[in-house]
């Protein structure tokens, strides 16, 4: 079985959902969350990142974990 690993967030920046890989960082006890998508990095919200679950829904809308 191959599954795609793919995350989305949402960018208060965009204003939109961002789709891609995820990646949490610390620094001096902050958490910071990021996508990196299509050569850009986008900080998102941390509560808003979910992972794609490899299944489609009827409109073959890619179905993402909480949804």
């Amino acid at each position: 079985m191959n599954r795609k690993i793919k995350f989305r967030g949402y960018s208060e920046q965009l204003k939109s959902f961002v789709y891609g890989f995820y990646q949490e960082v610390e620094a001096e006890g902050v958490g910071y969350s990021y996508i990196f998508w299509q050569g850009h990095v986008t900080p998102v919200r941390a509560d808003s990142v979910s992972q794609f679950t490899g299944q489609y829904d009827l409109n073959l809308q890619e179905i993402y974990k909480g949804d």
